[in-house]
């Protein structure tokens, strides 16, 4: 999978591989400088997640990268400004166990509230993650 957001906050489209391989996730941050991309950072995390998606979850300016996978689980990893030791942070908030496996992923506010929301969904039903202040 391929999610583009702005994970530095510097105004610019940021790219993010997500590469699944039996029971790890291989996520490869590519810095937007304007005038193309360059490697920022590899980070390897435990579990499958072949699902992507990207957007402001926590309110500090920088895309998240959320990721869904054959566990039925759904991870954030959090966004970082340009030039820290990484581009994206640890994971930050895990929920396991939502669907059988998650084949969509999207987010949008679905409560109304003003913040971002996580929808996780299979074959057979849709859970909704609310965002939370």
């Amino acid at each position: 999978a391929v999610e583009i957001g702005d994970f530095d906050g510097d105004g610019l489209g940021d790219a993010a591989r997500v590469v699944t391989w039996q029971d790890w996730t291989l996520i490869d941050v590519f810095h937007n400088t304007g005038d193309g991309f360059e490697s920022a950072y590899t980070q390897t995390i435990g579990g499958y997640y072949d699902r992507a998606a990207s957007g402001d979850l926590d309110g500090d300016g920088r895309d998240d990268l959320v990721l869904g996978g054959a566990s039925g689980s759904v991870v954030v990893v959090t966004g970082t400004p340009w030039g820290s030791a990484q581009p994206l942070g640890c994971a930050s908030y895990e929920a396991t166990g939502l669907v059988d496996h998650v084949t969509q992923l999207d987010l949008g506010d679905y409560d109304g509230d003003g913040r971002l929301d996580i929808a996780a969904a299979d074959g057979n039903a849709v859970v909704v993650l609310v965002g939370a202040p």
